[in-house]
This record gives structure tokens, sequence and C-alpha cells, in this order.
């Protein structure tokens, strides 16, 4: 085990960046002391721009870092890891931006795979959710991608899938609030994806538990139980159970609200407020193709697995 006790994870997302800063106990056990999030919208023009990583969000991002790595030298952390993930994997200016991190703030991020994502995020989310023997399916909606994880016998299948509540809501939805006609275009690429990654249909054969994270389901949680974005945590989100029928009210509610009035719901805030649309059609289009009516929210995530892994010894 590394002789370092303070680490400091940091997600460089679609949407958002993130960073939890976590020490480790005697008894081993992984103790959260800071996390921050900040919206640097990467996803923002990505497509319309040919795969390309805007100047702005570079800059957003970069502040942001530097904004975290002061956070944490107050926390004396020992070690910094950073991660970039979803839209960043396929930027065609991703190295350019990866060299301008470095020289602007120090850090060294690493482009992880999608797989190694959803590898982390398991890891991470089960160290907080027991599952017993029985199959678990996890989903972790962000911005750019959602990362799968099917798990069974000890063994797992995973999946990054080019589904993300930015990227789609951008190529999709154009209507505030969004038409009838996007939304059924958004539904059948989301469908579509799906059933092509999973084209036998074999876990349907098994009972999964269904666990799901990100900031889509953190939002979502938030709106039905009205938390307020202030008291947005983990005691409030996590193994919070969410049934597709809850989900499928909410979404008559929401349908014919345009983003001013959407802001004003509790636990939604400015940025979230642009993507919960397609965010909540992608979440249920999930469940309904998985066949599951419920599933438990995480507020654990890929940024804990990084740091359980971290602390293992593995690189």
């Amino acid at each position: 085990m590394p002789n370092h006790k303070k680490i400091a994870a940091i997600d460089i997302g679609s949407y958002t960046t993130r960073l939890l800063i976590a020490a480790q106990s005697a008894d081993r056990i992984l103790k959260p002391l800071k996390r921050s999030r900040v919206y640097t919208r990467l996803a923002e023009g990505f497509r319309s721009q040919g795969e390309l990583i805007d100047p702005a969000a570079m800059q957003r991002t970069v502040q942001a870092l530097a904004e975290f790595r002061l956070r944490a030298e107050e926390y004396e952390v020992d070690v910094f890891r950073v991660v970039c993930t979803g839209v960043v994997r396929r930027a065609k200016n991703r190295d350019a931006f990866l060299e301008h991190i470095a020289k602007t703030t120090g850090l060294k991020a690493e482009i992880i795979s999608g797989e190694t994502e959803a590898y982390l995020t398991a890891q991470g989310i089960l160290n907080s959710i027991a599952v017993g023997e029985q199959p678990y399916l996890i989903f972790d909606l962000g911005g750019g991608s959602t990362e799968f994880v099917l798990g069974r016998e000890d063994q797992a299948d995973m999946k990054s899938l080019e589904i993300g509540a930015a990227v789609f809501s951008e190529q999709f939805l154009h209507s505030d609030p969004a038409l009838p006609a996007e939304i059924m275009a958004l539904q059948r690429s989301i469908r579509k994806i799906l059933a092509q990654a999973y084209p036998d249909r074999k876990w349907a054969d098994h009972e999964w538990a269904m666990i799901g994270t990100g900031g889509t389901v953190t939002a979502l949680v938030a709106l039905l139980d009205r938390v307020q974005i202030e008291e947005i945590g983990y005691e409030k989100i996590h193994g919070r159970v969410i049934v597709l029928q809850e989900l499928q009210g909410l979404w008559s509610r929401l349908k014919d609200l345009g983003m001013a009035e959407r802001q004003k719901w509790p636990g939604l805030d400015v940025n979230r407020a642009k993507i919960i649309p397609a965010g909540l059609w992608i979440v249920m289009e999930i469940m309904d193709f998985f066949q599951s009516r419920r599933f438990k929210a995480s507020f654990s995530d890929l940024l804990e697995g990084m740091i359980l892994h971290y602390f293992k010894g593995e690189k």
C-alpha cells in the first residue's frame, strides 16, 4: 500500500469537472473530506465543431483545475489523480488539451478508456452498495457517454456507449421545451445504440439489481424529493430507490416547461436544467431496455473508484 494517506481525484468529464479529496483511515475505510463540482461544459459545440473541444471550454476547465489544486493544498494532499472521460476521449485536439492543462496547472491528466472508467465506477459503487450474490447492472450516465457494467458470478461485462445527456441534448433537443418529434428522434437513437451493444439480450433471463449514478441521477433524486441545491449530498442521494413510475410522472410535469421555468424547481440549477429533459429520457430508456422498474441511486462513483484503486496499490 502506498505511504500517502490523502489523495485528490479529479474527473474531467463532458459536462462537469469534479473533485473528491479523501483519506484512508487506519481501518482502511475511505473517508471523503471535500467534494467540488464545476460545470465546465466541454461537450458544448463538440459535434458541430467537428469533435473539437472549444477553447473557451478548455479555459473553463483549466480555471476549475487551478481552483481544485488550491483547495487540495489546503488539505495537504499528497497525490493527485486526474482523468479525462467522455468527449475528451474522442476529441481531435485532446493532446493539445492535455498539454494546456499540464502547462497551466502542473497537473498531469490521463485519458482513460470507457472500459477502465466503467471498472473504476463499479469499484466505487460496490464499495458502498452491497449486491450480495445477485447479478447487478450499473450505469453511469455522463454528459458525453454512459458506462455500463453487468456483473454476475465474479464476471463483469463493461461497456462505454456514446449516450450522453449533454451531447444528446445538443444533438436532438433544439426547441425549448422539446418538441415530440425531437423526443422521438432522441428515443430512437438511444434504443438503437443499446440494441447494437446488447444484441443477444441474454441478460433478460435474470433479475438484475440496477444501480445508477451520475449528475442526472443525482438531479432526479433532488427533483423527486425536493432537495435544495445546497443540501444535495451523500445522505440525501445515496441509496434512494427510484421507480420508473416516478420518472414518468416527473416527465409529465416537466415536458411543457421551458428552461427558465425548469430552473425554478428545487434541486435543479441553471446548467443542469438545460440537459435534464435528455437525461431523464435516457434513464427511462435504459430502464425500459433492461426491463427494470426501479434502480438504486449511488452518490459514489468513478472518483471513489479512483481513490480505492490507488489505496490498493494498483496503477
